[in-house]
């Protein structure tokens, strides 16, 4: 006799194969949700049941790694709607709402605080930017009977958003105005992202590493934010990322992306020659016992693990072989002990690069590619600022020839950028209007074409700030 609350066989072929026992339990009641979860488990058991005892285990990580990539991108989108609302609920704080009614042909002003914001006859100055923009999203609600948003811009220093709404019943619109006078910076992403790719806007401020690129390259252009998007995408990809730079700029393209994923390690193993596997894979998979060696340290795979970042340079010159391994390993998050068949897990970021001066004789693997992305540039101008610089000491394990590679660990006091200047850079060109602001500003860059880069204005905005601040 079962002291169970539930017995759930699992089947294959009309033999059971295994079975799901429920301990009895205070208030142990089953819904039909919870019955429908039980039963979707019990399947999903049967196919992992089944692909294990035919010993294809690369379909079961397939599995596991599709599972793994749905949750993180429902996670992403969980995330977005929080901003979304947090943005909606900020903009319902603004108390100074004017209201304008249009009926009869004719707009009239509702409050004072409409005469204040709408200065201009919408009745009477048909040509005014703000008369077109107030008659536009009129029609439009009258038409298609539903609310209309539009955003005014009257000068750099005044910025109205205008909202119609229909009122069929009494044959009205009502038109609510107030001035955004810094607009967030989900609004300035959303707003100058490309219209196909605004959810990459979003995820730049819902996301940790997007919230960390925004600090590291600060400035809402559009040519900045769509850059910022495609580079969002090949950090958070599940990929490794292969750097296809020049060999002066990886150390601080590194140093920018360890910042940016928020990983207290990097290891660097440089390669200067061809190598054989039995060189380079202990030290990253770890080797079994009986072979003899026994290696000073623990496989890198292991040590890194949870915060680390493996930085392969020439990675070309690696065996087939390790890049095979490797590629099983971006691919699935597990690997296998080299000569053994122990597998592990782990979440170390993978990260490759190709000599710029190789001869086609060397290359890597089309397993190994397949699992890489590229990041053609550099984010080396991003880091010139920054005023700790990582500790690096070299180190030669005992097992391996210092003329095959050689290794660099980064330590984990990796850079930061400064807080305060990020923040008012977000600000963008709203921050030219505030005299302390620029004061700041100018104190940390000293160049006002920099300065302009950042902001993602013209330098002669810059220019004329500088003179009428004083600023030299």
């Amino acid at each position: 006799t079962l002291n169970a609350e539930m017995f759930i066989p699992v089947y294959q072929h009309g033999i059971v194969i295994a079975y799901i026992i429920i301990n009895r339990q205070k208030n142990g009641l089953y819904g039909n949700h919870k019955q429908d979860e039980i039963i979707v488990f019990a399947r999903y058991l049967k196919t992992i049941l089944h692909l294990i005892q035919n010993r294809n285990k690369d379909n079961v990580y397939d599995i596991k790694e599709q599972l793994d990539s749905e949750l993180q991108h429902k996670t992403a989108e969980m995330n977005q709607y929080k901003q979304n609302i947090r943005s909606v609920l900020r903009n319902l704080k603004q108390k100074d709402v004017g209201l304008i009614f249009y009926k009869n042909k004719r707009f009239i002003h509702g409050n004072q605080t409409a005469h204040t914001l709408i200065t201009v006859n919408i009745n009477s100055h048909d040509a005014h930017p703000i008369t077109q923009a107030i008659k536009k999203i009129t029609t439009l609600a009258a038409s298609y009977n539903a609310p209309q948003k539009t955003y005014v811009e009257i000068d750099e220093h005044k910025k109205l958003i205008l909202i119609a709404v229909p009122e069929p019943d009494n044959q009205e619109v009502v038109i609510m105005v107030y001035q955004l006078e810094s607009p967030d910076t989900t609004q300035q992403l959303t707003m100058n992202a490309s219209t196909t790719d605004t959810d990459g806007a979003w995820y730049l401020e819902a996301t940790e590493s997007g919230a960390l690129l925004n600090q590291l390259i600060p400035g809402t252009s559009k040519e900045t934010i769509d850059f910022k998007i495609n580079l969002l995408k090949i950090i958070d990809s599940p990929k490794g990322i292969l750097l296809t730079i020049p060999k002066d700029e990886i150390t601080p393209t590194i140093t920018a992306l360890q910042q940016i994923t928020s990983r207290e390690k990097v290891h660097t193993i440089t390669l200067t020659k061809p190598t054989n596997a039995i060189d380079i894979a202990p030290l990253i998979f770890g080797i079994n016992p009986i072979f003899g060696l026994t290696p000073e340290h623990p496989p890198l795979l292991e040590t890194l693990d949870g915060a680390g970042i493996l930085f392969l340079q020439n990675a070309e010159f690696l065996d087939f072989e390790v890049q095979k391994l490797l590629a099983h390993f971006i691919a699935y998050g597990t690997y296998t002990t080299f000569k053994s068949n122990k597998t592990n897990t782990s979440d170390v970021r993978i990260i490759c690069s190709e000599s710029q001066d190789n001869s086609a004789k060397y290359h890597l693997s089309d397993d190994l590619c397949a699992q890489l992305v590229k990041l053609p540039v550099s984010l080396a101008p991003y880091t010139r600022h920054n005023t700790t610089q990582p500790k690096t000491h070299n180190v030669t394990p005992p097992t391996i020839s210092a003329k095959t590679y050689t290794e660099t660990r980064y330590h984990p006091a990796y850079c930061q950028d400064n807080t305060e200047i990020a923040q008012i850079v977000h600000l963008g060109k709203a921050a030219l209007k505030d005299k302390k602001n620029m004061s700041i500003l100018w104190a940390y860059f000293k160049d006002q074409t920099t300065l302009a880069t950042a902001l993602g204005v013209n330098r002669s905005s810059i220019n004329r700030r500088c003179r009428q601040y004083k600023l030299t």
